[in-house]
């Protein structure tokens, strides 16, 4: 493909437009749109996307994409996972960026094109295969399109409209509406967040599409139901709800509802008598309790795990055809006032569970049974964070080298103290190593006498002072 971006029909121009599957990729205009609506991601990340596309089929090395994507190679796989969600290429086998070992990623998706092509009639012929291929899209859209009248619209994007939840199919054409009486809360509605809001597709095997939307309202104390999960049936209709939370206690004070609903996520079971079951994360605003709810695909809640602080970042590691996968959660451990990483089998959890152990034990969630992880990761602190109340799991990835975590070495969210920690899919410690910036601000600190210490004795230390709670297998 040519690196500009222009393919040509002989000497006639065309727009380089690329289809893959429902993507549809303009090279041009640098933007992507998905079942006809446009994806958003920021301009370096598009730059990195279509650097790949355009250097197709080559692997394009890291460093290359790092420059383009104005990141780190160290943090270069956070940009390929957010592209990769927003191209909904979550799953392996990948369809759109693969990993190329020892290289970078390469571009591998199924596109139809136009191209060049020297060789005397190409233009004609390629003219010729050009509308025939346009023909055979058409023809199978409007199969699609009665499969679809057939069986029912299926919701591809859902938006707001106001305090109205509205679902849409690829075409965008307006399929349901649903009225919320307690409005949507701004913070978690922005356009570039709600495509984390929900899910869709097929939970109990009966080949009809439910649609997961995660509700919170605009003021979550003043009506019931303000947060919670809700599964539409490919009509609109409400299926069920499950409410988020309950009251609990720690050694201070019963913590008492409401919680906001942070994360959805769904797995399915090995096996040919494949299960579902749905996590939904929620915390309450005080920081302090934390719930992982496992759900089956009736909304009935199956186990539960309750966790001090908080785990934001949800992760699966895919495992062979015979094993279900395993599910990673990462967040803060209040008792202990760490980043922690903890895997848990979202098929045999069973009862509430509450981490025990801890070194402050104020904020022991009590009345649980001992905890049922199958591992737990403390993530150690550094010189920067001496001051600080904690330190967080900023960003969680799984890829085909393995588990890629991201800490904050700050109470603050927004921070760029960075310690980057790299496992394999069995979670042994490959390499841990600090960011740039933390380096940065580490010998700041260390010219006016606040620190001592060098990051580089900082970044030694962190492989000896991870702490496993369980034994890991080999």
């Amino acid at each position: 493909m040519d690196s500009q971006g222009d393919t040509r029909l002989g000497n006639e121009p065309v727009p380089p437009v690329l289809h893959c599957e429902e993507l549809v990729f303009d090279l041009e205009r640098r933007s992507v749109t998905l079942q006809g609506k446009r994806i958003q991601l920021s301009e370096p990340y598009l730059i990195a996307l279509f650097l790949l596309i355009e250097k197709s089929p080559a692997a394009v090395p890291k460093s290359e994409l790092a420059k383009a994507a104005e990141t780190s190679e160290d943090t270069l796989y956070k940009v390929i996972e957010t592209v990769r969600k927003a191209l909904r290429d979550t799953e392996e086998p990948r369809k759109f960026i693969a990993n190329e070992r020892g290289v970078g990623y390469r571009f591998i998706g199924d596109a139809s094109q136009t191209s060049s092509d020297a060789k005397p009639g190409g233009a004609l012929r390629r003219r010729w295969l050009w509308l025939s291929a346009a023909f055979v899209f058409c023809l199978a859209a409007v199969l699609a399109g009665t499969v679809l009248l057939s069986r029912g619209k299926t919701p591809a994007i859902l938006n707001l409209d106001g305090p109205v939840l509205v679902a849409r199919d690829a075409s965008g054409r307006e399929l349901w509406r649903h009225f919320f009486k307690g409005g949507f809360d701004s913070k978690r509605y922005r356009p570039d967040l709600i495509a984390d809001r929900y899910w869709t597709g097929d939970l109990d095997g009966d080949g009809n599409t439910e649609t997961l939307f995660l509700y919170d309202a605009a003021n979550p104390g003043l009506i019931q139901e303000s947060s919670s999960l809700i599964c539409f049936s490919p009509a609109g209709k409400v299926k069920w709800k499950f409410q988020v939370g309950r009251t609990v206690r720690d050694s201070g004070e019963e913590i008492h509802p409401p919680y906001a609903v942070n994360a959805l996520h769904v797995v399915f079971s090995a096996g040919p008598h494949r299960t579902s079951r749905i996590v939904v994360a929620s915390g309450h605003a005080t920081d302090q309790a934390f719930q992982l709810a496992f759900l089956d695909s009736a909304g009935r809640l199956a186990a539960e795990y309750w966790h001090p602080g908080s785990l934001y970042a949800l992760a699966t590691i895919p495992v062979g055809p015979d094993r279900n996968p395993r599910l990673l959660a990462g967040g803060v451990n209040n008792g202990e006032h760490q980043a922690t990483l903890v895997e848990l089998d979202p098929f045999s959890m069973s009862g509430a569970s509450t981490p025990s152990r801890m070194k402050d034990r104020r904020f022991r969630l009590l009345d649980m049974p001992e905890a049922h992880e199958k591992l737990v990761i403390l993530f150690p602190r550094t010189p920067l964070s001496r001051d600080e109340p904690y330190t967080r799991v900023h960003a969680l990835g799984v890829d085909d080298h393995g588990v890629h975590v991201t800490i904050i070495e700050s109470f603050d969210p927004f921070s760029r103290r960075n310690v980057l920690y790299d496992f394999d899919l069995s979670l042994h410690l490959v390499r841990a190593f600090v960011s740039s910036n933390y380096r940065e601000e580490h010998i700041k600190l260390e010219r006016t006498g606040a620190i001592r210490g060098s990051w580089q004795d900082d970044e030694a230390r962190l492989p000896k002072d991870l702490e496993y709670r369980q034994e890991l297998t080999n």
